[in-house]
């Protein structure tokens, strides 16, 4: 009967802990799970400080490295408030013409009024009062 070695036991599930753990962490940063929610309430923080360079690069990551719909959501509704207060209209747009077709709980009043307001001043007319329609 062989003798059972308790250190080498031990040493045996350190080393597969590690790399299960790895293997977890390494998983849900590529899929967009922990890394990317952080990037974005990262931004949301830098948003309110009125950093929007580094929101918007936060932003666009979590963005251009794919993630969950929810996170992608938050992301893109994120970037365009940041791009509304640094008078990047015709991107802003672009995000809420995508944000607002299908609406939810995490658009605020401001967020439509932005928007309708940015498509008065660029004269999209027949918009609005479609928004505006949608929104009774």
């Amino acid at each position: 009967m062989q003798r059972f070695n308790f250190g080498t036991f031990i040493l045996f599930l350190s080393v597969t802990f590690l790399f299960v753990s790895c293997s977890f962490v390494k998983d849900h940063a590529q899929i967009g799970g922990l890394g990317s929610m952080a990037k974005v309430k990262r931004a949301e923080l830098l948003y309110k400080r009125q950093e929007y360079e580094r929101a918007i690069s936060l932003c666009n990551d979590v963005i251009n490295n794919g993630s969950k719909e929810e996170i992608l959501r938050r992301a893109k509704l994120q970037l365009a408030r940041v791009y509304f207060e640094t008078r990047q209209f015709e991107k802003t747009i672009s995000l809420y013409d995508e944000l607002l077709y299908k609406p939810g709980k995490d658009i605020l009043v401001t967020d439509v009024t932005n928007y309708i307001d940015l498509l008065k001043r660029t004269g999209r007319v027949l918009e609005v009062n479609y928004q505006a329609e949608r929104r009774r």
